[in-house]
């Protein structure tokens, strides 16, 4: 862009030539001059490195990316970093996207391929894992917070949302949920909406390290519902879909105090009122 809006590298064409082709022309040396400067790092990276400049990118900065991400400390920063913004009104999900998922895609790309070759499945920390086992109802792991309402929830304004929100939540869709509740900037729901999923990723965790669950090696669209999901990720181990179970389980026992609280800050807004 900065080479564009110098006079001296426009290509000047008469003013009977239309606006828009002229804009094609003065844009030809600066794009000459920009792959030609790649290709010139390009040439010296396999000069100096012995491999090309997007190698070097990924030595440099996807590598130590991929260690954060593949750790079990560092999948759990990261969580707790999503659901954070979650809390206060950001899409968490979208924001670490362009972090985390290169890794988690590449994670889940190498299980497959060592499937296919035959091979020891080498990543427990994929996409598909953390879709299954972690976000079962979207960010936050809502699909339990849907149920605990269900179950405790006095507040008619609480129930009425849910109501609307369970099917989008089947599927992964928890945007009804967190703006209508709402559960963002609500400092009750903010704290198992942190720590329900980091507690359910670390027992999937473990579960799969220890050789209870099957590690994934299936890609599946994030849109798949809670347990099917388990299912097919780590291609068809009834273990998984009964941990995910298990996982929905501990969520809704988490989440209940928390709902409780909120019947009572409701009894408590009506005496004021």
């Amino acid at each position: 862009m900065r080479l564009k809006k110098k006079r001296k590298l426009r290509i000047k064409l008469p003013d009977t030539v239309p606006p828009e082709v002229g804009k094609s022309f003065s844009a030809l040396i600066p794009a000459f001059l920009t792959l030609t400067l790649f290709a010139a790092l390009v040439f010296l990276t396999n000069i100096v490195f012995g491999f090309g400049l997007q190698e070097l990118v990924t030595k440099a900065i996807q590598a130590p990316l991929d260690l954060v991400v593949q750790s079990r400390f560092g999948i759990n920063i990261i969580m707790f970093f999503q659901n954070l913004l979650w809390s206060v009104g950001i899409h968490g999900t979208f924001v670490l996207g362009p972090i985390k998922d290169p890794s988690l895609l590449s994670a889940i790309q190498e299980n497959i391929n060592a499937l296919q070759a035959g091979q020891e499945i080498p990543n427990i920390v994929t996409k598909p894992f953390i879709d299954s086992f972690a976000m079962l109802g979207g960010g936050g792991f809502t699909i339990g917070l849907i149920i605990a309402i269900f179950i405790a929830s006095k507040r008619s304004d609480y129930r009425e949302v849910t109501k609307f929100a369970t099917v989008p939540g089947l599927f992964n869709i928890n945007e009804p949920l967190m703006f209508g509740l709402p559960v963002i900037l609500n400092p009750v729901l903010a704290i198992p909406l942190i720590l329900v999923p980091i507690i359910n990723l670390n027992i999937a965790y473990l579960a799969t390290s220890l050789g209870l669950v099957s590690k994934t090696v299936a890609y599946i669209p994030w849109t798949t519902p809670p347990v099917l999901s388990a299912f097919l990720a780590t291609a068809g181990d009834w273990r998984a879909a009964l941990l995910a179970v298990l996982l929905i389980v501990i969520s809704v026992i988490i989440y209940l105090p928390f709902v409780m609280a909120t019947n009572r800050m409701a009894e408590i807004e009506k005496k004021v009122q």
